[in-house]
C-alpha cells in the first residue's frame, strides 16, 4: 500500500535529522563522562547541562531551513506535486517527534531541581505534566524559529535577538513590578491542589497557539518562497 505524501515527507525530515540526534546524544555522554572522571558531576551542573541539551534540541531543526535554501533542497521540494500546507505540516510533525526525546532533558532537570524550588506547602507539578509542558513548549518554539527562517531572509531577521533582549530589558520590569505586591496571593494560589494543573494547561494552550502561528507562517513562507540564484540574501 502506498503511503501518503504527508507520511513520506515526515519520514524524510526525520531521516535527515537522525545524524544530528546521534551527535547530540554522544556529546551529552562525553560531557557527563568527563565530569564524572573529574569529580565535578554535581546536581547543579547536571541541571544546567540538561537544560542546555533541551535548548540544543530546540535549535536542532531550524538551521536545516537555511541549509535547504543554500543547497537547493527547498526549491526541489516545492516542485513536488504536494501542496504547501502538507509540506509545512510534515515539518511540524517531524519537529514534534524529535522533541519527544528532547523533552526528557528538562524532565530530568526538573526532578533534580524541584525539591529546592518548591518549599513545603506549594503544589509541585508532576513529571507527566512537566513532560507535556516541556514537549509542547519546545515543539512550538522550534516550529516558530523554523518558520521565521523560511518566511524571511536571514538579513531581515538578524536583528530579532537584539530586539528581544531590549524588550526583556525595558518591558519585563514594568510588567512584573505590579504583580510583586500580590505575591502573597500567588503563593496562596500555588498552595491549592489544582494550581499545578491550571498552570500546566495554560502553558500547553499558549504553546499550541505559538505552534499554530509557526505553522501558518511556515506555510506562507513556502508559498512565497522564491530562490535567489547567486545571492547570499538567504
Amino acid at each position: 500500500m502506498t503511503s501518503s505524501p504527508l507520511r513520506r515527507l515526515t519520514l524524510l525530515d526525520l531521516r535527515r535529522v537522525r545524524p544530528q540526534l546521534g551527535r547530540s546524544v554522544l556529546m551529552l555522554a562525553v560531557i557527563f563522562g568527563l565530569l564524572a572522571l573529574t569529580g565535578r558531576a554535581t546536581g547543579e551542573i547536571a541541571v544546567l547541562i540538561l537544560m542546555g541539551m533541551g535548548l540544543a534540541f530546540v535549535l536542532l531543526l531550524p538551521p536545516n531551513q537555511l541549509r535547504d535554501k543554500l543547497d537547493g533542497s527547498m526549491s526541489f521540494l516545492l516542485t513536488l506535486p504536494v501542496d504547501r500546507s502538507t509540506l509545512a505540516l510534515a515539518r511540524c510533525i517531524a519537529t514534534g517527534v524529535v522533541m519527544v526525546p528532547g523533552a526528557l532533558f528538562p524532565v530530568v532537570a526538573w526532578s533534580l531541581a524541584a525539591p529546592a524550588l518548591f518549599p513545603p506547602g506549594l503544589t509541585r507539578p508532576g513529571l507527566v505534566g512537566v513532560a507535556l509542558v516541556s514537549w509542547s513548549a519546545m515543539t512550538a518554539l522550534s516550529i516558530l524559529l523554523s518558520s521565521l527562517l523560511v518566511r524571511f531572509r536571514l538579513d531581515q531577521i538578524s536583528a530579532i535577538p537584539f530586539l528581544v533582549f531590549l524588550g526583556l530589558l525595558f518591558i519585563l520590569d514594568p510588567l512584573v513590578t505590579p504583580f510583586l505586591p500580590a505575591q502573597t496571593r500567588i503563593v496562596e494560589f500555588l498552595s491549592r491542589p489544582e494550581a499545578a494543573m491550571t498552570v500546566e494547561v495554560a502553558l500547553i494552550l499558549a504553546s499550541a497557539g505559538v505552534a499554530l502561528v509557526g505553522y501558518r507562517m511556515l506555510r506562507e513562507g513556502l508559498e512565497r518562497y522564491q530562490p535567489m540564484t547567486g545571492s547570499m540574501a538567504w
